[in-house]
């Protein structure tokens, strides 16, 4: 009895997570990033008032990666004017073809 619950209880989990996996959209995945994001946030609550200590290294260390993500995010090529150069293809000079070089660089 217990043996075939608890293998009915995997093969649903199974099913679930194969369901969940195929599934391709930006918008479910957002969702899903976010559930996650409010879990951890009520965990590290949890946490919090556990231990205040630990509590004021976590924030240091999350508000750390949150500055990493921006600054490497500013210099990415997604910026309007790196859209717009890079549409432009071959016909950008060697200026701009260098401005567009270095900034990708510096988010790498």
């Amino acid at each position: 009895g217990e043996l075939a619950k608890m293998r009915a209880l995997m093969f649903y989990e199974e099913q679930k997570r194969n369901r969940v996996n195929k599934i391709k959209s930006k918008k479910y995945r957002k969702i899903r990033k976010r559930q996650r994001e409010r879990e951890k946030e009520a965990e590290n609550e949890a946490a919090r008032l556990d231990d205040p200590t630990l509590d004021r290294e976590k924030m240091e260390q999350e508000e750390m990666e949150r500055m990493k993500e921006r600054m490497t995010l500013a210099h990415k090529n997604t910026s309007k004017w790196a859209r717009r150069v890079l549409r432009r293809g071959s016909k950008m000079d060697i200026e701009e073809r260098r401005a567009l070089s270095l900034q990708i660089a510096k988010g790498d």
